[in-house]
């Protein structure tokens, strides 16, 4: 079996400068790069070519996404994952043409695009006082593709490996 996603990469280095002052006691700085669109969790090793079939039939144009601000999963007041929210209509329409496409993986989650920030294991006044004091500047990226990976277990961490590439029309 393989553990898959679907993701779009996104590189910044100022969102790499927030998430390095979520290095402190409590917390840990998340390393990916990427806004997760859809999970698709274990999956039959041979039904990976039905699904890169499927999103190559995926037809989108660029379009832009734009930070918003800090979240928190479940809430902020006791977070377990901080992340930077993502604001796009066409992000979202983008994952009701996957969801549409691979209805097998559909589920009735809020679609609740981020930038997943840090990770929390326990909450301390610095803590909080970073989350109530941090702001982060509005920023746009342009979005062209969107990728399959598998993510693998090495015993410590969980790292991801694209499979196959889908650009944009």
């Amino acid at each position: 079996k393989m553990r898959l996603f679907i993701a779009i990469d996104v590189n910044s280095e100022e969102i790499d400068g927030v998430k390095e002052r979520f290095e402190i006691d409590g917390a840990r700085a998340d390393g990916s790069k990427h806004l997760t669109l859809k999970f698709l969790g274990e999956v039959e090793n041979n039904k990976l070519g039905k699904i890169v079939d499927a999103l190559s039939k995926v037809e989108f144009k660029e379009f832009e996404i734009k930070t918003t601000d800090i979240g928190g999963f479940p809430n902020l007041k006791r977070p377990r994952v901080i992340y930077l929210g993502i604001r796009s209509e066409e992000l979202t329409d983008l994952m009701k043409k996957i969801e549409k496409i691979l209805p097998e993986f559909k589920d009735n989650k809020e679609f609740k695009p981020h930038l997943t920030i840090a990770r929390v294991k326990f909450i301390k006044d610095n803590l909080r006082e970073l989350i109530r004091n941090i702001r982060v500047k509005e920023k746009k990226f342009k979005i062209k593709e969107f990728k399959l990976y598998e993510s693998r277990f090495n015993g410590k961490r969980f790292e991801h490996h694209a499979i196959k590439t889908f650009n944009c029309i």
